[in-house]
């Protein structure tokens, strides 16, 4: 796989980065949705058994002075005037006395209900099931009312249908999931944003080595960044200040050998180990008619030795020379375009 088909760096550090990002604003946003909508039902019913209470104070001045149920009517349609509450009182018997919805003369005992038993046995109580008299799903709390000598008076009953909670509730989660649709953007631009400010630093490493690639040493890589990447920067910076040396030494070194070659009025020229002529001085050049510059092959040599003389003696006696342990001295004529 070619470097240019690999993915970008951007790429390995931002979708990990915003993955870990939606999850956890995910879970927030649920478990804060979750936890507002209980929080809203719970207050919702502390509303309703706190209704109960306010008409059960309201109520025990007529229960207790044995006042007819059309009084315990009209004060709970006033009590409940304007509003979706639903208010009930019902004697100790499970008679309903009055209703501010449906007719009590028409409504069963309800002594079997769960809030009206729970309010008898521990003063208050309180259910979510479907209402017997309207068919719907309703919210119940219900509180006793008793006598001086602790005997059970009446049990008012404040209810609402439970639509209008769950109503209430599906607001409430809609707009926790809007706001947390907002977190999730924001996390998502924080993430692009921290992704790319981690990838700066290695971008501008990258660019520096390719301009040390394209043999601009003297170049430097901003040392910036986090220390691991701003020391990766100075290392880099070391290296191509190092080589930049190494390579002047060489160019130094190669010019004092050839000016050395050059003053030299005899043919000399450096073979290779695969015979071919690293460097020669003009009179070799001449000797074999050969140019004054080596061809641009991207190879340092001038060629191979034989190729560029066209003598197989020469070139045995290299080969031969090259294997030898001490100097070798042999004569070789040449005709071209004098014998020399």
């Amino acid at each position: 796989m070619s470097v240019t088909n690999r993915t970008k760096l951007f790429y390995w550090i931002y979708p990990p980065y915003l993955a870990t990002a939606l999850v956890c604003a995910l879970a927030f946003t649920a478990f804060t949705s979750s936890r507002a909508s209980d929080f809203f039902f719970e207050l919702t019913s502390l509303e309703l058994h706190e209704t109960a209470k306010l008409a059960a104070n309201a109520f025990e001045p007529l229960l207790s002075s044995d006042s007819p149920k059309e009084s315990l009517g009209a004060l709970a349609s006033s009590l409940t005037n304007n509003t979706q509450i639903r208010l009930t009182v019902i004697d100790p018997d499970g008679l309903v006395l009055a209703d501010t919805v449906a007719d009590p003369s028409a409504m069963d005992l309800h002594l079997d209900r769960d809030e009206i038993r729970r309010a008898f046995s521990r003063g208050s109580g309180s259910a979510v099931r479907t209402s017997v008299s309207t068919g719907i799903t309703t919210t119940y709390e219900a509180v006793s009312l008793r006598r001086a000598d602790g005997s059970p008076l009446a049990i008012v009953r404040a209810s609402m249908p439970f639509s209008i909670l769950g109503t209430r509730k599906n607001e409430l989660a809609l707009h926790v999931f809007l706001f947390g649709l907002v977190i999730l953007a924001l996390v998502s631009v924080i993430a692009g944003l921290l992704a790319h400010r981690l990838v700066q630093p290695i971008l501008r490493i990258h660019s520096g080595a390719r301009l040390f690639a394209q043999g601009r040493l003297k170049d430097k890589i901003p040392e910036t960044g986090p220390r691991e990447v701003a020391s990766l920067a100075a290392m880099m910076n070391k290296m191509a200040e190092d080589l930049d040396s190494r390579i002047r030494i060489v160019a130094s070194q190669q010019a004092e050998l050839a000016s050395i070659l050059n003053g030299i009025p005899e043919a000399v020229a450096v073979i290779g180990p695969a015979l071919d002529v690293l460097a020669c001085n003009p009179a070799f050049r001449k000797m074999f008619q050969l140019p004054a510059l080596p061809p641009e092959t991207g190879s340092p040599s001038w060629g191979a030795l034989i190729a560029l003389t066209r003598s197989a003696e020469l070139s045995d006696f290299m080969a031969a020379a090259l294997h030898a342990e001490g100097p070798l001295e042999a004569g070789i004529t040449r005709y071209a375009p004098e014998a020399r």
